[in-house]
Parts: structure tokens; sequence; C-alpha cells
């Protein structure tokens, strides 16, 4: 296990890992081992369930309407993977720029007798806000890139609503479908597209942000 490596460690490897970082790479680790069990069971496998549900009720109302519902889809899915992918290195950047500051943070707490005793601190306090102002605002790019593609998504859901509705009148128009079949499904078709929009712009940056702080805590 991890603690079992980490009381293998030579005493210069402590020496060298600076107390701040440290922790801070233990509390994103651990954080995003709870992201990943919650996101897994609240934000993918019931939002996949209430889908499947849905879809079912779908096909026995208009399996045309259904199928077409299904043709939307594969747009934000693909959206939602090439973000997830762009995202890493971003992810990965803004985690460094917190364990930096945080590392600042304990290195001062650390010494803060030779910092008072030379009269460091203005100096420190420049460094550290240095520091808070990298990482705050590499976040700040991490959510707007998040925002954007979920806003992508959302435009995209929108369009398939529209699509899906104007088909939906021609059915009517051509005596194929009934108009209160077409309003049952419409009212269905919020539980098959929300459980997309919900992982694509929720799930997906919580779960990259967990990865990003498992993988930062086994290197």
């Amino acid at each position: 296990g991890i603690f079992s490596e980490m009381l293998k460690w030579s005493q210069r490897k402590y020496a060298d890992l600076p107390p701040g970082k440290t922790l801070r790479m233990f509390d994103q680790g651990w954080n995003g081992l709870w992201k990943i069990f919650v996101g897994l069971m609240v934000d993918i496998i019931l939002p996949a369930i209430t889908f499947l549900f849905v879809f079912v009720a779908g096909l026995t109302l208009d399996w045309r309407m259904t199928a077409l519902t299904l043709l939307t889809i594969p747009l934000p899915l693909i959206l939602g993977l090439y973000s997830w992918k762009k995202a890493e290195p971003k992810q990965q950047k803004v985690s460094k720029y917190y364990e930096k500051l945080f590392r600042g943070i304990g290195e001062t707490f650390s010494n803060i007798s030779v910092v008072q005793n030379f009269a460091q601190e203005d100096r420190q306090n420049r460094t550290l806000l240095s520091a808070l102002r990298r990482a705050t605002t590499n976040q700040l790019h991490m959510n707007v890139f998040w925002a954007v593609s979920n806003g992508l998504g959302g435009g995209l859901q929108l369009f398939s609503r529209i699509a899906i509705f104007a088909v939906g009148i021609i059915f009517v128009a051509n005596g194929s479908l009934t108009l209160g079949t077409l309003i049952a499904f419409l009212g269905l078709l919020n539980y098959l597209l929300s459980p997309i929009s919900h992982i694509f712009g929720y799930s997906l940056p919580q779960i990259e942000e967990a990865l990003i702080g498992l993988k930062r805590l086994h290197s």
C-alpha cells in the first residue's frame, strides 16, 4: 500500500519533499477517490439507469422518435470526449500551481522564525500572493474551458430538441403519429437527453479533476 511504501523512503527523500506540496497531493488524492466513487454511483450509474428505463418507455410510445433521439446523442458525446482529452493537460497545470502554492505556505510556516527574524514578511507575502494568483488564474481558465464546452453541448441539445419536435410535427401532419403521443414523448425527451448533459456538463469535470489528483499522488 501507499503508506507501507512511504515508510520505506529514505530520510534524504523526506528531506527533499516539501511538506506543504506533499500534503496538498494527498488531499487531492483522497478527494479524487471520493469523487470517483460518488461520481460513478450518483452522476453516471443512476443517470444511465434512468436513461435505460426512459429509453424502453420511448420505444413503447414510438420507435421512430426514439431512434431519432438516439441519433442526436453522438455529437454531444464526441464533444464531451474531446473536451475531456483537452482538459487533462490544463488540469495538470492547475494542480501543479496549487501544489506550488501549498509548498510555499508549508515552507513559510515551517520557517516562520527565520522569515520574521530577517524581516522577510513582505517578500514572502508577495511570493505567496504571486503563487495564489497563478493558481487561481489557471483555475479560472479551466472553469471557462468547461463552461464553453458545456455551453456548446447545451446548444447542440437545444438544436436536437427543435429537430425532434419538427420531425414529430411532420409525423402528426401525415397521420402516422397522434398529437397526444407526441406530447407524451416530448415529456420523456428531457429524461433521455438530460443524463447525457449532466454527465458531460458536471460529472466529467469532477472526474477529470479527481483522476489528475490520483495520478499526481501515485507519481
